[in-house]
């Protein structure tokens, strides 16, 4: 269906997502997906404004944004894994050595993303590396 002021638009409903809009760059990438047969299925909301002239349009199993300089890009769920850190230097500390630690998180427009603080890294020299096995901070859609 065309319609007015959108060109190459279409409305797609279903009772458990109901009717939302998909248009322009983003309903070509969807077509080149496979429509609502593809990955991303069915739209769940319209088209949303984002920063710097981007849109946005989300779907039962991911979602597609849009910028000028990008064009349309499907993603789906994202994960922030914390890995461990480098030291690229000291402080004028009177020690010698700082005791660094981190405390990551941080809040989605929906979901609190859970707070964890690292371990202390004893005795941190620069150029000093310090793995971690791996924590996940958060696991979702990037626009939760």
């Amino acid at each position: 269906m065309q319609l007015p002021g959108r060109p190459e638009s279409s409305i797609y409903w279903t009772p458990q997502t109901a009717a939302h809009e998909v248009y322009g760059a983003i309903r070509g990438r969807w077509s080149q997906l496979g429509w609502e047969k593809g990955w991303l299925g069915y739209p769940t909301s319209g088209e949303a404004d984002l920063p710097e002239g981007g849109r946005l349009a989300t779907f039962e199993h991911g979602g597609m944004y849009w910028w000028p300089d990008t064009g349309a890009i499907d993603i789906g769920d994202v994960a922030v894994r914390y890995r461990g850190m480098n030291c690229f230097g000291e402080t004028d500390e009177a020690s010698g050595s700082d005791e660094p630690y981190f405390i990551v998180g941080g809040v989605g427009s929906s979901t609190q993303i859970p707070t964890f603080r690292t371990q202390v890294y004893d005795d941190v020299d620069a150029g000093g590396s310090f793995p971690h096995p791996g924590a996940d901070i958060y696991r979702g859609r990037p626009w939760a």
